[in-house]
C-alpha cells in the first residue's frame, strides 16, 4: 500500500482470540490505532461470532461433501449388485436349439 499510494506504512499486528486480544503491547497498540472502547468492544464481540459462523460453514460443506461421497460409494455399489443379478445372455445357442436345427 506505501508504493501504491506513495505513504508510509506500519504493520500492527492485532491478534484477537476467544479470551480477547493477545499481545503483550495491546496498550501500546490501541494507543496507535486510536481505538475507542466502544469500539474495542465491538470488535470483541463481532469476531468470536464471525468464527463461530465460519467454523460451522466448514462442518457443514465438509458433512456434504463427505455425505455425497458416501452416496457416490452406494451409487456406485448398487450398480456393482444390479450388474451381478442381471441374468446374462448366453453366448452360445443352447445345445437343445443346435440338435433341432440340425436334425431338420
Amino acid at each position: 500500500m506505501g508504493l501504491i499510494y506513495k505513504c508510509s506504512v506500519e504493520i500492527i499486528p492485532y491478534v484477537m482470540t476467544w479470551d480477547g486480544i493477545v499481545t503483550k503491547y495491546h496498550n501500546s497498540q490501541l494507543k496507535k490505532l486510536e481505538i475507542p472502547m466502544n469500539i474495542e468492544a465491538y470488535i470483541q464481540s463481532i469476531v468470536p461470532k464471525k468464527t463461530v459462523k465460519t467454523i460451522s460453514f466448514d462442518l457443514r460443506r465438509g458433512l456434504e461433501s463427505e455425505l455425497n461421497a458416501e452416496e457416490s460409494a452406494e451409487r456406485g455399489s448398487m450398480s456393482v449388485i444390479m450388474r451381478a443379478e442381471m441374468p446374462k445372455e448366453p453366448t452360445h445357442p443352447p445345445k437343445q436349439a443346435k440338435i433341432e436345427e440340425d436334425g431338420a
